[in-house]
């Protein structure tokens, strides 16, 4: 498992955000929803109430006392669970949170928005091939030969 954050050991992607006016800001992220994640995995339940990351989980007994990051390391992850759960997190609310500069403690609860929808495009056959019933390769060669043809006939011409 990589962990994202800040340290040299963590995988880092940075953003930067400019904005006016100036508010009293130090840094904001955003995160799939932790309970959530932490349900995947099979935690029932977390110590309340729950004012400051990280949090501790509850139960069940193999994750007790653990942090978020100390369970997900005890999850035994497999290849088909890896894909299972970067799936599951594409469907879950993210956690958009901040903090002020003078704020101690980091905020463990922040804005809950939907995940974007991701849309998968695929490549359209062309009408005139669909209607000929022509194969795509065979109709760019048609209009690659066209164009040379008619840039010959304009160069002629002119």
């Amino acid at each position: 498992m990589t962990w994202g954050g800040l340290s040299t050991r963590d995988e880092m992607c940075l953003s930067y955000l400019m904005y006016y006016p100036r508010i009293n800001l130090a840094r904001c992220e955003s995160i799939p929803d932790i309970k959530e994640q932490l349900q995947f995995i099979g935690v029932k339940e977390i110590y309340k109430p729950v004012t400051s990351w990280p949090f501790i989980i509850k139960s069940p007994k193999r994750y007790n006392n653990l942090s978020f990051t100390e369970a997900m390391n005890v999850y035994q992850w497999s290849k088909k669970k890896g894909n299972s759960f970067n799936e599951h997190v594409k469907q879950i609310p993210i956690n958009i949170r901040c903090s002020k500069h003078e704020s101690r403690e980091w905020s463990v609860q922040g804005m809950l928005l939907t995940p974007p929808e991701v849309k998968t495009y695929t490549s359209e056959v062309p009408e005139c091939a669909s209607f000929f019933s022509v194969s795509s390769s065979a109709v760019s060669s048609t209009v690659r030969y066209v164009l040379i043809v008619l840039s010959t006939v304009i160069h002629y011409t002119f």
